[in-house]
């Protein structure tokens, strides 16, 4: 399908769960074709459309223009990409986002790594992902008496 089809879907999910209040976009400049992008934030919700982004959250480098859309609800982000990209995202916007655990990556996705500063993702196009934090497994060793 094209890009923009899993797109609309992932916004259609965030609509179903967006707060009443009213968000805040803006238009920028931004490098694509056109000279422009956008942002867009709310309580629970970050999208960015341009190739190249960087805040004190969230990094982007894409290869082409690409929508990158992040929204959470209950200890849950779900993110996508509209072009492959890779992202990082800040350790502290994580764990205020999704608590204590070892943060965990689910979905299509190339790679992802967590380190003291950030975690770093390289998405594929159009493939929503799911990141969490779950408790670490505790492995017991049964001895032979």
């Amino acid at each position: 399908p094209k890009p923009v089809v899993p797109a609309m879907k992932f916004l259609r999910d965030y609509l179903d769960t967006a707060p009443r209040k009213l968000g805040n976009f803006r238009l920028v400049k931004a490098d694509t074709k056109t000279g422009s992008g956008y942002i867009y934030q709310n309580e629970n919700a970050f999208f960015v459309g341009m190739k190249t982004f960087e805040n004190e959250n969230i990094r982007l480098n894409a290869s082409n223009t690409t929508n990158l859309m992040l929204f959470w609800t209950q200890e849950r982000l779900r993110i996508l990409s509209t072009a492959d990209a890779s992202v990082q995202l800040d350790n502290k916007f994580l764990r205020s986002i999704l608590g204590k655990g070892e943060i965990r990556i689910s979905g299509v996705h190339k790679s992802f790594y967590c380190g003291l500063k950030d975690c770093s993702a390289e998405l594929f196009e159009g493939q929503p992902c799911l990141i969490t934090a779950a408790e670490k497994e505790e492995k017991t060793i049964e001895r032979k008496k």
